[in-house]
């Protein structure tokens, strides 16, 4: 009874987790379609030569409705009253032919101007009906001319409304301070490509195994979890701005993986170390899978942005992460699978794990509402990457483990099946497999009995030690003679039994007359007695039997048949030989 509630309880996880995965692949396929339409810019240029990057952060004037200062170097953020607008000026001098000021901005509208006139815009486009027109890059060439002009940058935070983030800005050629962020964010972007690389991988991976009795299906969802985290993270590094047009959308995607993430984190905890039986993580996951299509729609029909529920999304993260360290401590007292310590150690780490994610994600969102920092992955980044390289870790380790007691078991069931002294399937054996099968299968198969003649002389004359050597010997030519057609038994002292399937009598009779003859080789010299086996076959016939046992005993009939004709053929040759 116990038995089959835990099937059942397997199977309804199964199904939950099929609907789930339905989901994860439709939001798979919707991101599919919008990267399509991200096309390169191809006014794009790339051609110019990589000079130096220089620091273009002094000597700013700092204005919004109640401050005007003077800057000796702009801050990274400018606390203000309830203000969203800044105006940063400077008068350009010593500027060069070919060269230019870049700058990156974060969810901020952006008008630049010389001496009043506007020569640059970033704002949200009409048809888009959002606050944000998304995260860029932007490059305003210069020349000489513009040596004595008065440049204004102005920039409007479009969310938070009591600071503003002052971006860092960069002079030099386009190239040399694309390559100088580059330089930076390598660490970050080859953490987030190698995230996404281990995801595609395990999802590969799971597809091939997932059939298998031993697959563990957490490792779908981790899979998942790596592939969002890691576009979420890539996304966030910012690079993608340098030669995509379609910030809006990106800036759209980032948050939707995210979001995703969550759900794939809170299902692989509850799938992979709760057997899916965890209510609150399973709400959590679906709440998040609501928040996910809710949040998505409003924000397909303009009612509300996707920073501004960003916050709900990491109160579900944290709530979940809250649930799995509980019950991962509870399992670590009591692991309820595996051996002891192994079970242990894969509880202790996924605890330290999710404390190191929910940690990271924390300091992130805090970055995120304090700072306004343009990578809101920053910490999350790192503390993803542990999480995946660990649990992966730990899955392997489960796994060896798993292969060793099913290889331990496989050990106890062949040595169970075997007997100790030919090394050939036992009697145990034999009677399973025997009654196993059906009529439709019998009428393929026949049996062959085999006895050892004279073994009780060879045991009184010559010891017991030269009995099993003919036992040994005996089994070793019966097993190479009719193994080739099935399976072969001992099932007593001398006898020998095979289940063969597709063997005629014909071949019967050459493969017994072979073995005899072959016996008739390994006679002893000055020995009167000589190994002799005693065969009989006999088909499965509907008329005559009513299972295998039943052939069986036609078989036993001819093989003393045979042993009486043997015996009578060697008192023939051999008078005085018992």
């Amino acid at each position: 009874m116990v038995v089959k509630c835990l099937f059942m309880k397997q199977q309804e996880v199964q199904m939950q987790s099929t609907k789930l995965i339905s989901i994860q692949a439709a939001a798979l396929l919707l991101y599919s379609i919008l990267v399509i339409l991200l096309i390169p810019d191809p006014n794009y240029n790339t051609s110019q030569s990589l000079h130096d990057c220089h620091d273009f952060t002094a000597g700013w004037t700092m204005q919004t409705a109640n401050i005007h200062e003077n800057a000796e170097k702009l801050p990274n953020l400018l606390h203000t009253d309830n203000e969203r607008d800044v105006w940063l000026r400077r008068t350009l001098t010593d500027v060069a032919d070919g060269d230019c000021i870049g700058f990156f901005s974060f969810q901020q509208q952006v008008d630049i101007s010389l001496d009043g006139e506007t020569v640059y815009t970033f704002l949200p486009k009409d048809y888009m009906n959002s606050d944000t027109p998304g995260n860029k890059w932007h490059f305003f060439q210069v020349n000489s001319d513009d040596n004595g002009k008065e440049l204004t940058i102005h920039i409007r935070q479009c969310y938070f409304a009591n600071r503003i983030s002052i971006p860092k800005i960069y002079y030099g050629s386009e190239s040399g301070i694309i390559m100088h962020y580059i330089i930076q964010e390598v660490p970050h972007i080859a953490l987030s490509l190698i995230m996404i690389l281990f995801g595609v991988i395990l999802f590969v991976f799971c597809l091939s195994y997932r059939k298998k009795p031993d697959f563990e299906k957490g490792l779908l969802w981790l899979s998942f979890f790596a592939v969002f985290r890691g576009t979420w993270t890539f996304i966030e590094a910012n690079v993608y701005t340098l030669v995509l047009t379609h910030y809006l959308l990106l800036s759209h995607v980032s948050y939707l993986c995210l979001k995703l993430s969550v759900a794939a984190f809170l299902q692989f905890i509850n799938v992979s170390f709760h057997n899916g039986a965890n209510r609150p993580l399973r709400y959590l996951t679906l709440a998040s899978v609501a928040e996910f299509w809710v949040t998505g729609i409003l924000q397909l029909v303009f009612a509300v942005d996707f920073a501004n529920t960003i916050a709900v999304t990491y109160l579900i993260l944290l709530l979940g992460g809250i649930i799995a360290c509980h019950g991962s401590i509870h399992a670590a007292v009591n692991p309820p699978h595996l051996s002891l310590g192994r079970r242990q150690s894969s509880y202790i780490a996924r605890t330290a794990c999710t404390i190191v994610i929910i940690a990271a994600s924390i300091a992130d969102l805090v970055r995120y509402y304090t700072v306004t920092s343009p990578d809101i992955a920053f910490f999350s980044r790192w503390g993803d990457f542990i999480f995946v390289c660990t649990m992966s870790a730990t899955f392997v380790l489960d796994f060896v483990a798993l292969v060793r007691i099913g290889y331990q078991a496989q050990q106890i069931k062949e040595e169970a099946e075997q007997d100790p002294m030919t090394k050939i399937k036992n009697r145990a054996c034999f009677e399973r497999d025997i009654m196993s099968g059906c009529e439709k299968q019998w009428k393929r198969q026949s049996i062959v009995v085999i006895d050892l003649n004279n073994l009780k002389l060879f045991n009184d004359e010559h010891g017991h030690g030269m009995g099993d050597y003919y036992i040994i010997v005996s089994s070793e030519i019966i097993y190479d003679s009719y193994s080739p057609y099935g399976c072969v038994y001992r099932i007593g002292g001398d006898e020998f039994c095979v289940i063969a399937t597709d063997l005629s009598e014909d071949n019967f009779l050459k493969i017994r007359d072979a073995a005899e003859k072959y016996l008739e080789t390994l006679r002893m010299p000055n020995y009167q007695l000589h190994m002799e086996l005693s065969a009989g076959y006999a088909a499965f016939n509907s008329k005559f039997d009513y299972n295998l046992r039943d052939t069986m005993k036609r078989a036993d009939e001819l093989m003393y048949q045979r042993k009486t004709e043997l015996k009578k053929a060697n008192a023939s040759k051999n008078p005085d030989t018992p």
